[in-house]
């Protein structure tokens, strides 16, 4: 076992197998955001276990850089746990929101009972479980130490092979047996994922992550073959991404084709300034492979157009009545943020409280089990300490960017790639909730780590410079 230990040099080459079977479990089980898939029982389960290499392999220097977001994991798990605490009834009766609740429990005879936070604790319950998967998608790759170059290959890896199996699914029509999951939506390439929109944006993630690992030499030489294999993996999750009939998928892949283009080219200007300031050795061609990579997405994008082949375009103009709902329920979000900006519903609860606010003229055949807007939802449900613990970690994001920003002035494309990534989540959670996906909190942990220990090997490069 001491081969998978980070201080060794052998934990390159074994750690990443512990990792990759971690991957696979929370592929094959972690795509839906429903509370009552049954995949997710076998999931947090597995998740569980692979808390034994971790507190086993546990070295403080190694979980350094990723103590903030390990600790604001710890705070969002603390105050999920406080929301299922029992009140005494008067002061649970104090709380904003309670009233209908509190009425109805005087008719039924049971105002003296103590009731929690949350409206629904069972759910808010459930939340702090998944958290585990989360917590262990974080800490696993850091305390096996792993290489950051490495884990990205896992986003890739994750990502194309969402896409791959998006293929199939389409080849396979709205009957297929690849769709994992009861509530998914058939007839579009939603890969390991139940959502289209939640798949599409971990597609755009992929992408730009391909891109980064492309231009990123110093870390990781790859070979020309995988050169190939990565441009191949690129196209192949271009493809799909176009084909996936998501809007957020659409924009949030704009978005990784503009960062992409970017990337080349602030790599392709900084290896040009390095060649005007001194012989050395010959760098990869940037400017051809921007070029080239470039022309080759455009004129895909234009085949696809042409073709009437991207249905997200047609949903963008045609719209219905479940996309106009998105719009049509902000009003009632907006009075639900009022009402639980202090402590919120409980995290989970958004379902059943949302019915206390629903407007009878959006009662359709569909209901909304979601708020479709991670910002606003996390508002409700968490209240006043979920917006501190989030805003918090936008300090801890915004400082480190700053700090990573001013280290790598001779590589601004590392400054392009994080802060692409984290906005095509953030876009991606405006109109829907990837987050919400255990799939997706891996993919998004994973990114949070490899940023962490970005940082880190900057800070140790700038105090080797001041040295020299």
């Amino acid at each position: 076992m001491k081969i998978l230990r980070g201080d060794t040099s052998a934990s390159l080459g074994k750690g990443w197998i512990v990792v990759a079977l971690f991957a696979l479990a929370v592929a094959f089980l972690g795509g839906s955001s429903r509370p009552d898939a049954i995949q997710t029982v076998a999931l947090r389960s597995m998740a569980a276990l692979f808390l034994i290499p971790i507190i086993y392999y546990y070295s403080a220097d190694r979980m350094r850089p990723v103590k903030v977001p390990l600790v604001l994991l710890a705070l969002l798990g603390g105050w999920m746990a406080i929301q299922i605490i029992p009140l005494p009834p008067g002061l649970w009766r104090s709380l904003p929101g309670t009233d209908p609740v509190a009425e109805l429990s005087g008719l039924l005879g049971l105002a003296e009972t103590w009731r929690p936070i949350s409206f629904v604790p069972v759910r808010t319950l459930n939340a702090l479980a998944s958290l585990v998967v989360p917590l262990v998608a974080l800490a696993l790759p850091v305390a096996l130490g792993l290489h950051r170059s490495t884990v990205l290959i896992f986003v890739v890896i994750v990502g194309l092979s969402c896409a791959i199996l998006g293929a199939f699914q389409l080849t396979g029509g709205a009957g297929s047996p690849l769709y994992f999951y009861e509530y998914v939506n058939r007839g579009s390439p939603t890969g390991f994922l139940a959502n289209r929109n939640h798949s599409a944006v971990l597609l755009s993630l992929a992408l730009v992550t391909t891109a980064y690992l492309l231009v990123d030499n110093r870390r990781r030489k790859f070979q020309l073959w995988q050169k190939f294999c990565l441009g191949g993996a690129f196209l192949a999750i271009l493809t799909i991404a176009l084909i996936s009939g998501s809007r957020a998928g659409l924009i949030t892949g704009l978005v990784a084709l503009a960062a992409c283009g970017l990337l080349f080219f602030l790599k392709n200007r900084e290896t040009q300034s390095s060649r005007d300031q001194g012989p050395g050795r010959s760098s990869p061609p940037y400017r051809s492979m921007a070029v080239g990579g470039v022309v080759l997405a455009l004129l895909v994008f234009a085949l696809f157009l042409a073709f009437g082949r991207i249905p997200a375009i047609d949903r963008l103009v045609d719209g219905g009545p479940w996309e106009d709902m998105r719009w049509s329920v902000l009003p009632t979000l907006w009075e639900m943020m009022k009402t639980y900006a202090l402590f919120g519903a409980g995290f989970g609860s958004f379902e059943e409280v949302y019915h206390i606010y629903e407007p009878t003229e959006l009662l359709l055949p569909n209901y909304l089990n979601m708020a479709h807007n991670d910002w606003a939802q996390l508002v409700i449900e968490g209240g006043l300490p979920a917006i501190l613990i989030l805003g918090a970690f936008f300090l801890w994001m915004a400082k480190s960017m700053g700090e990573m920003g001013a280290a790598s002035r001779q590589e601004r494309f590392r400054l392009v790639y994080w802060v692409s990534v984290f906005a095509i989540i953030s876009i991606g959670s405006l109109a829907d909730y990837p987050l919400r996906a255990p799939l997706f909190q891996a993919v998004a942990m994973w990114l949070v780590g490899c940023f962490a220990l970005e940082l880190k090997s900057l800070r140790n490069l700038a105090k080797t410079d001041r040295r020299a």
